[in-house]
């Protein structure tokens, strides 16, 4: 069987993963805007991250990786820890 495989490139700087980040949001944002309100407020509308926060857990996940001798943070890495930190959030909140 022929498959399609998609190499995915470690995230080097800020700039790579908030693009990486925005698409993301972008895409749920459009699934959540199709479903219905919540407590009066659209779906997909709440501000997930500031983009200080967003830096500064790149770089933290960046040097994490580069203590492991990874060259940049895997897309991956990336994503989930944005979502376990917006999942705290929730929990918390």
């Amino acid at each position: 069987r022929l498959q399609d495989t998609i190499v995915l490139t470690p995230l080097r700087n800020e700039a790579e993963a908030n693009r990486l980040f925005e698409f993301y949001v972008a895409n749920a944002r459009d699934a959540a805007g199709s479903s219905r309100r919540v407590g009066g407020e659209k779906q997909g509308s709440a501000e997930l991250f500031g983009t200080e926060e967003l830096t500064d857990m790149f770089r933290g996940l960046r040097e994490r990786s580069e203590r492991r001798g990874s060259d940049g943070v895997t897309p991956r890495d990336y994503l989930h820890h944005l979502h376990e930190e917006w999942e705290n959030r929730v929990r918390a909140g």
